[in-house]
C-alpha cells in the first residue's frame, strides 16, 4: 500500500473521530429535548447526496455506536464482578453489583422505549389495541426491573450478614430462608413468569401494530411474533419442559436483536417514507 494513501486514510479517520466528539453533545441534547426530531432529520438527510449527509448532527449508526455500544463494551470489559449468594460461603461478599445495576436500568429503560414507540405509531396510524400494548409494555419494564432490584438492594445485605463471622447459626438460617423466599417471589414470580408474559404480549401486540400501520416491513412484524412465542415458552418450565429455558434464552437474545433492527429501521427509514413506499407498492 502507498504510504501516502495510508496517511490520508489515517488522517481522515482522525478527523472523523474529532467530528464525532464535537457533534455528540449536540446530537444528544437534541434527541433528549425532542425525540421525534430524529425521524424528520433522518428523512431530510437521506434525501441529500451521500457526501452531504449528516454534517450538522451524528448519523443514526454513529450515535448508536457512541451512546450505546461503546459504553456497554467498555463497562463489560473493564469492570469485573465477584460475588457469592447467601447460601454459598465461598467467594467475596456482594458489596456492589455494577453488572446487575446495569441490568436493572436496562429493564426499566424498556418503559420509555415503549412510550416512544407508542408515540411514533399513534402519530401515523390508528391502531385499536395500541393503548393496551403500551400498558402491557410499561408493566413489562416494571416487573423485570422489580425482579432485578432484589440483587441490587436486598441480596448485598443478606450476603454480608450471612458471611459475617459474628452472625450466629440461626441468623444465617433466617437469611437463607429470606433469600430463597424473596427469590421465589421477586425472581421466579415477577422477574421470570410475569417478566416473560408481559414482554411477550407487548411484542406480539406491537408487532401486529407495526404491520397494521405499515411502519416496518411485514417480515419484521412476523419475526417479532415468533420471537414472542419463544419468550413465552419460558413459562412452561413449571410444567417440566426441559427445553423451555433454552428456548427462552435464545428468544431473549433474538428479541434484543429484533429491537435493535426495529430501532435502526425506524431511524434510517422513518414512518413517512415507509408509509409512502407502501402506498406506491399498493397503487
Amino acid at each position: 500500500m502507498d504510504p501516502r494513501q495510508l496517511l490520508k486514510t489515517l488522517e481522515g479517520a482522525v478527523f472523523e473521530m474529532a467530528l464525532w466528539v464535537l457533534l455528540l453533545p449536540k446530537t444528544l441534547v437534541q434527541v433528549l429535548r425532542r425525540p421525534i426530531w430524529v425521524l424528520d432529520y433522518t428523512t431530510a438527510e437521506m434525501a441529500k447526496p451521500e457526501s452531504e449527509r449528516f454534517d450538522d448532527y451524528l448519523s443514526p449508526v454513529s450515535f448508536w455506536l457512541l451512546v450505546a455500544v461503546g459504553p456497554y463494551l467498555w463497562a463489560t470489559s473493564t469492570v469485573r464482578l465477584h460475588y457469592s449468594l447467601p447460601a454459598d460461603t465461598a467467594g467475596d461478599a456482594m458489596s456492589h453489583l455494577p453488572i446487575l445495576n446495569r441490568y436493572m436500568i436496562c429493564a426499566l429503560l424498556l418503559i420509555p422505549l415503549v412510550l416512544l414507540l407508542h408515540r411514533v405509531i399513534a402519530s401515523h396510524a390508528s391502531v385499536p389495541w395500541l393503548g393496551l400494548a403500551t400498558g402491557i409494555g410499561v408493566l413489562a419494564g416494571l416487573v423485570q426491573g422489580m425482579g432485578l432490584a432484589r440483587w441490587v438492594f436486598l441480596t448485598p445485605y443478606l450476603a454480608r450478614t450471612y458471611q459475617d463471622p459474628a452472625s450466629p447459626g440461626n441468623v444465617k438460617q433466617a437469611v437463607a430462608i429470606v433469600f430463597q423466599s424473596f427469590n421465589q417471589y421477586a425472581g421466579a414470580g415477577l422477574g421470570e413468569h410475569l417478566g416473560y408474559l408481559f414482554p411477550a404480549c407487548w411484542t406480539i401486540l406491537i408487532s401486529l401494530a407495526l404491520i397494521q400501520a405499515c411502519i416496518a416491513p411485514r417480515w419484521l412484524g412476523l419475526a417479532g411474533v415468533v420471537i414472542a412465542v419463544g419468550i413465552l415458552a419460558g413459562d412452561l418450565k413449571v410444567v417440566g419442559l426441559d427445553a423451555a429455558a433454552q428456548i427462552n434464552s435464545i428468544a431473549y437474545i433474538a428479541w434484543a436483536l429484533w429491537l435493535i433492527v426495529l430501532g435502526v429501521l425506524l431511524w434510517i427509514r422513518p414512518p413517512e417514507a415507509a408509509t409512502a413506499s407502501s402506498a406506491v407498492s399498493v397503487a
